[in-house]
């Protein structure tokens, strides 16, 4: 054995060298993907909240036109959310609109508190489809299939990356 490494002294160092070298290597390309990667999550979630402004304003125009159209004293836009789902390849809208309606809710804990109307929606930025959507028209009066619709949208939001 001491032959052995007397004689291959150099070859095996040279090994270790390069197995060193090779775990260096690896370590960095791979620490250098992860800040890639980060980076370009980081650009496509700023270009998705860019390009889902437009969304935003009809979304406030709705809210101004409903205001003028129903019995409310104010409607307005809720606050957006802007995601970029990696699944669909796409930037992802959640946003909507509400309104306080002049008569009141008649029962439950929320008795005598203003009735609103309510729409949530989530859209696809860039193709403008509508993949999940909720509302209620009067919350003093939630039917049982409005709750259904309500519990069907936060569970397709949960999916998409949204939370409630």
């Amino acid at each position: 054995m001491k032959r052995f490494l007397k004689e291959n002294w150099f070859k095996i160092g040279l090994l270790l060298v390069l197995v060193v070298l090779a775990a260096v290597i690896y370590f960095v390309y791979k620490n250098w993907r992860v800040n890639e990667t980060a980076s370009e999550s980081l650009k496509l979630a700023q270009q998705c909240n860019q390009d889902g402004q437009k969304l935003l304003r009809a979304d406030q125009d709705t809210a101004t036109s409903l205001q003028n159209q129903r019995n409310a004293t104010t409607c307005y836009y809720m606050e957006p959310e802007y995601l970029y789902n990696q699944k669909l390849n796409t930037c992802l809208y959640s946003g909507g609109y509400t309104c306080n309606l002049t008569n009141t809710i008649t029962s439950g804990f929320l008795k005598g508190q203003p009735a609103t109307s309510w729409t949530r929606h989530i859209i696809d930025v860039y193709s403008n489809n509508t993949l999940a959507v909720a509302g209620v028209d009067d919350s003093s009066n939630v039917t049982d299939f409005e709750n259904k619709l309500i519990k069907s949208f936060w569970d397709e939001a949960s999916k998409l990356g949204f939370n409630q």
